[in-house]
């Protein structure tokens, strides 16, 4: 039935919906709790496109050995890598359509990476490949004693309860919360390495308050994601890329999927 239909497009985006039927009538009771005023139009439409398989398969980098989980508050985390970019001013139309969302523009990789999760509700998170140590990223508990400067500049002693990013030598983002400064992408950035991922809501929920933090991907991590949702980001946040910033998508995807139910 269509209403069941809508009811799972809606649903896959973050919005609470129901399918309700009255004499002679039916229809769907939705509640939004993620997305601003006027949004629906846009998540809806990405994902009729994705049913109708009208988005590109758009090739990613397999990145074998170069993103690893050793948590249980990972659900599913996805990778995939772009080189010969160019990071820089973003067209106009997209900065204004961040503006008019209360976003700040940044350059067209992170813009690229905040329209799509106003899109699909997916956050996503892009590190500068060659700042990565060992050129490999894992998701673990945080060490003892350790510290992050966040994108805001702020230097942060993280809580031992929160999940982070790390390279081979040290955090780099606090997971589902903000990235770090240290392989944030800048007007240098050649070489782009996306990340997609679905944590634990109530260890993003216990992150943010034990650091006083929340950013808008921490608010849509806390209200709980789709553990299927974020491969389709990754994949239309690279055709973006390639778009706007050039540069070429290698090969496969990265896909490590620990909170995965077997049917």
């Amino acid at each position: 039935k269509f209403e069941h239909f809508v009811t799972h497009l809606l649903t896959l985006v973050g919005f609470e919906a129901t399918a309700t039927q009255y004499t002679g009538d039916r229809g769907v009771d939705v509640i939004g709790t993620l997305n601003p005023e006027g949004l629906a139009n846009i998540t809806l439409k990405a994902q009729v496109k994705r049913i109708s398989g009208h988005i590109s398969n758009q090739d990613i980098l397999m990145l074998r050995g170069t993103l690893g989980v050793d948590e249980h508050g990972v659900l599913i985390t996805t990778g995939g890598f772009t080189k010969q970019a160019q990071a820089e001013a973003s067209l106009c139309k997209l900065r204004q359509r961040l503006s008019s969302y209360g976003m700040r523009p940044i350059n067209n990789v992170v813009d690229v990476t905040n329209y799509v999760m106003l899109e699909y509700g997916q956050p996503l998170h892009a590190f500068d490949y060659h700042k990565l140590e060992g050129k490999q990223i894992i998701v673990r508990r945080v060490k003892n004693g350790e510290t992050i400067t966040t994108l805001d500049g702020i230097e942060r002693v993280l809580s031992p309860d929160a999940l982070v990013i790390a390279d081979k030598e040290k955090a780099v983002a606090i997971a589902g919360i903000m990235g770090g400064s240290d392989t944030e992408v800048t007007d240098k950035t050649t070489s782009i390495l996306l990340e997609s991922a679905n944590f634990n809501q109530a260890i993003i929920r216990q992150g943010c308050r034990c650091l006083n933090l929340q950013s808008e991907a921490s608010i849509r991590f806390d209200k709980g994601l789709n553990p299927d949702l974020p491969l389709l980001p990754l994949k239309r946040a690279t055709q973006l890329l390639l778009e706007l910033a050039g540069g070429k998508a290698a090969r496969g995807i990265v896909d490590v999927y620990p909170g995965k139910l077997e049917p």
